[in-house]
């Protein structure tokens, strides 16, 4: 292993400029610089490095798994990559420099020490094929999207209390389009008031809001309310941040639905997604999330407990002297814990072995939130065998295997699958 890399570099990143330190392999000689955070000043410093390794491999380590300079640096091919983790860096460093003092030639030394001594046990970034890589910046971008999308839903909620309730009483989901087209055309209740009942109906109509009867029963709350307010401060103030929050929602609605279909043709085209698409409730939603959870490589785990740590579904250990507690793991990828978390809830609504177990650990008097982490950590072995062997998830098969193997799970559900 000391022999496979030619140079050893260890980066302080910034956001400017990145402070390294570089070692040739056989002396110990460390040399300190930088270099400027431009695509130019990236590849100069890259080339340098090219000439140093004469040819070799160039192991080079650095606090960020993604961002500007890990992007830049993965495209050459003689440079392998050791992303470190910042809380375990800070413990390092911690060792070496007791008194807390922290500069950034200081820095880039000790990456560069902890690389070199320690590099068996830190695990080289192998990236995914560019479609993968794809479908989990796409995954990961939505779900920022839907997030902001329920923030701006939750401040236009709050602010339709304020001085008209009643469009939280004609739509159930407030962050939809329609909800945002009526708020353009009909700001204020007084408006909306003053519109003819066949305005109105060929408003909701054009909007295809739902039936007959749905649209008689908007229509009469809005001509039966009586206003919360009559201050034209509240009213006038209020009715132009609805305005302006309507038009970022329909923007953000918009945003969702070409991330979906981006979404939907990059996972279409995996191989892998026929494994997804075979498991419970998985969804349009739920399945290229997992897909890209995942990934391709099924080398990067050697066992589902593994792949249970790296979700954080996996609960944490700790013993001392005679002690010993169990808590849920804090450190993990939150959108991928999230991932899992979310369809394993959907899973209850048509998998029968899984809502069973679910009634069951509710029953013993545990929270929700553990019966859901106890099914996701069942699940996840499910998967992984799944995803080693290249096959599809069968309920009725499953259900099967339980029964074969005495499991109380397939006592009352097994009738209704098999």
């Amino acid at each position: 292993m000391e022999n496979q890399y030619a140079v050893w570099v260890g980066i302080d990143w910034a956001d400017k400029k990145n402070v390294y330190a570089v070692q040739v392999a056989g002396s110990e000689r460390v040399k300190i610089g930088s270099f400027i955070q431009t695509p130019v000043g990236i590849d100069e410093w890259v080339q340098s490095l090219r000439k140093l390794a004469k040819g070799g491999k160039v192991a080079i380590a650095l606090e960020q798994k993604k961002g500007a300079l890990i992007f830049a640096l993965m495209k050459y091919d003689f440079i392998v990559l050791f992303p470190l983790n910042p809380n375990s860096f800070a413990k390092y460093r911690e060792v070496w420099a007791p008194s807390g003092a922290k500069d950034d030639p200081t820095d880039a030394s000790f990456i560069l020490d902890m690389l070199v001594h320690h590099h068996k046990k830190l695990i080289a970034w192998v990236p995914e094929p560019v479609e993968v890589r794809l479908l989990q910046r796409l995954t990961e971008q939505r779900v920022k999207v839907v997030h902001n999308l329920k923030r701006v839903g939750n401040r236009l909620t709050s602010t339709l209390k304020e001085y008209f309730p009643e469009v939280l009483e004609i739509f159930s989901t407030i962050s939809r389009t329609i909800v945002c087209e009526f708020l353009l055309v009909y700001p204020t209740l007084e408006i909306a008031k003053n519109a003819s009942e066949q305005e109105l109906h060929s408003f909701f109509r054009s909007h295809s809001s739902g039936s007959a009867k749905l649209t008689a029963k908007r229509i009469a709350i809005i001509k039966n309310a009586a206003p919360l307010t009559t201050d034209f401060a509240v009213i006038s103030s209020n009715a132009l941040l609805v305005k302006g929050l309507a038009r970022e929602l329909k923007v953000l609605n918009q945003t969702i639905a070409e991330f979906q279909t981006e979404i939907e043709k990059i996972y279409c085209s995996l191989p892998d997604s026929k494994i997804f698409d075979s498991l419970p409730s998985a969804g349009e939603v739920s399945a290229p999330r997992l897909l890209a959870a995942m990934g391709t490589d099924r080398s990067k785990f050697n066992s589902a407990e593994e792949l249970a740590c790296f979700l954080g579904i996996a609960p944490v250990v700790e013993r001392s002297g005679s002690q010993c507690w169990i808590h849920t793991r804090y450190k993990c990828s939150k959108p991928l814990k999230q991932a899992f978390v979310e369809w394993t809830f959907l899973s209850l609504r048509s998998s029968y072995w899984a809502e069973e177990l679910y009634k069951k650990i509710r029953a013993k008097g545990k929270a929700h939130s553990v019966a859901i982490r106890a099914i996701a950590f069942k699940w996840i072995r499910i998967i992984f065998r799944c995803w080693k062997d290249r096959t599809t998830y069968c309920e009725v098969n499953y259900l099967k295997a339980l029964k074969k193997a005495g499991s109380p799970l397939t006592s009352a559900q097994l009738q209704l699958a098999v």
